[in-house]
């Protein structure tokens, strides 16, 4: 996976990166969900990135994009944590408050735990009506197949 971390008015230190690699590493796991077919031509391997935006209160708060943000900022913290995780053929954004860095983080990758469950749950649901439909599909033609013979 790779991680890609921003912070305009933040010195990002070892273990900041160090602590971001940690904790958007472990969502990893989860995006076995979002994989597609491997590409042979690339050696199979498919690329997952991430991108970490960093900020300090004082310099999105003025420029919030609407009063609900501005809000959960100041309730939230002083520092935010946009994460963006770009799995093939797919973007999930999340962000996070805290008033600290580290807690910013743990904010925003909660919130991505949180997504990759419900389109998992929904993936997973829309599998099994299919399941569902083929099922009784194969024995309604059945029947159908069975009345045939009789009629014969």
């Amino acid at each position: 996976m790779k991680i890609n971390i921003s912070a305009p008015n933040i010195k990002i230190t070892s273990g900041i990166r160090e602590y971001v690699q940690e904790k958007l590493g472990s969502l990893e796991k989860y995006s076995s969900v979002f994989k597609k077919n491997k590409n042979k031509k690339e050696g199979g391997k498919e690329t997952i990135e991430a991108w970490v935006a960093l900020k300090k209160a004082k310099d999105y708060h003025h420029v919030a994009e609407n009063k609900r943000e501005a809000q959960r900022a100041e309730e939230g913290g002083k520092f935010k944590a946009e994460v963006e995780f770009l799995p093939p053929g797919k973007r999930i954004v999340a962000d996070g408050y805290g008033s600290d860095v580290y807690a910013a983080i743990n904010d925003a990758r909660d919130k991505l735990k949180r997504e990759f469950r419900q389109y998992s749950n929904k993936r997973n649901t829309l599998f099994r009506k299919g399941a569902r439909l083929f099922k009784r599909f194969r024995n309604y033609s059945s029947q159908l197949f069975r009345n045939n013979e009789e009629e014969k």
